[in-house]
Order: C-alpha cells, then structure tokens, then sequence
C-alpha cells in the first residue's frame, strides 16, 4: 500500500509539490520506512506555510509535523519564515541547521513536534532538483553533457527558463536522454537512473525522516 493511499495518521508530512512527494516516497520504498505518517502535496511555498499555521492553530489530532521546503536563493529568509509562524508556539528556529535537518520536540504538551528540511541538504541554496541531480553520478557523461548544453543555451540567452531554475532544466534534461525518456525523479529513483544509496539520500532518511516519525 503506497503511502499517499492509506489511513489517516496523527503525523504529518508538508512537502511543496509533486517531485518532493514522490522523491519521500521512492526513498521511503527503497529504506522500507514504516507507513506510519501523511504526505501532503501543498502546491507551493504559500500554501505549505498556510496548512503549517492552521495545523498549529489547531494541533488537537497532530502529534508530528515535517516540512520539506526548497532553500531557493536565501536560506535566512526562509528559516525566518518558519521562525515567524512557530515563535508564539515555543518552538525556537535556529539560525543555521544541522546537516541532518532540525527536530524539535514539542514545546508544550499540546503541541507537535516538529521536522524541518531545507533543499538540498540543509546548508546548501537550490531545491529538490539539486537534491536529485546529487543522486546522479558526477562523473556521469550524460550528466556533464546536460550541463554544457544548458550553459550553451543560456550564454547565448535562447534559455526560456529563469536562471533559478538552472537545476530544473538540468536533472530533466538529464533524464530525457535516458533509455526511458523523461521519466519523473520519483521513478527514476526507485528505478535506479538516481542512486538512492548515496550518502545525502541515506542522511535524509536515516538521520531526519525515520528519527522524526519514529
């Protein structure tokens, strides 16, 4: 039974979209994490951190809340954020995160204990895309080849895409020269194109996701 398709839990897990979610669950079949918590696709930074507030307005059925979020271009502003809804509840956001993410035990009794994942690797500026193109070999030629093509493109300014969105490009540019094209970064996971033993997959689940939904 797939995670996003079973009983409701007191633990909750917020992630900003689809490749998020289903990165948590390829590396969830792979480590044979217990089904024992949800996965909510909040489409979006915005709505993430609205279903994150409401969640500790009203914490009666929640025993654990994760948040995986992208650190984007600027890690303090985002740890701000997360600081500016949880203060009034205790809970104290520190100013750099461990390489292992943050848990937080409840701050009262009433309250959740909380989870927080910066993407990649929670020192790091990027996003999930940069956490998967980490699972891909360096010294891949496919890989090297998508780089320079993506830098061909962008030098001469006929790349559509922000350049924020560099890793983007990159990891699906990579994975549509496979020998299944285009195939999305959670199958490609479980399908062994991005190696889910690699150590920043081994240290997101082993060292944050399994201790936080223990």
């Amino acid at each position: 039974m797939s995670m996003d398709k079973m009983q409701d839990f007191p633990q909750k897990l917020l992630v900003e979209g689809k490749n998020d979610k289903h990165v948590v669950l390829a590396l969830c079949e792979h480590y044979h994490v217990a089904q024992n918590f949800n996965i909510k696709d909040c489409d979006g930074i915005n709505n993430l951190l609205q279903v994150f507030s409401i969640m500790l307005t009203n914490p009666t059925n929640v025993k654990t809340i994760g948040i995986i979020i992208d650190a984007d271009n600027d890690i303090k502003a985002r740890l701000n954020q997360i600081r500016s809804i949880v203060k009034p509840y205790g809970y104290i956001i520190p100013d750099e995160l461990q390489h292992s993410g943050l848990i937080y035990p409840s701050s009262q009794p009433d309250y959740p204990r909380l989870g927080l994942w910066l993407m990649p690797d929670n020192s790091h500026l990027g996003m999930v895309e940069d956490f998967a193109l980490s699972l891909a070999s360096a010294n891949d030629a496919l890989l090297m080849e998508a780089e320079d093509e993506l830098q061909r493109i962008e030098k001469s300014g006929k790349n559509l895409y922000p350049l924020a969105h560099h890793s983007k490009a990159k990891i699906h540019t990579y994975l549509a020269w496979q020998e299944e094209p285009g195939c999305p970064i959670g199958l490609s996971i479980t399908k062994r194109v991005l190696n889910p033993d690699h150590p920043i997959a081994q240290n997101f689940v082993q060292n944050w996701l399994v201790p936080l939904f223990k």
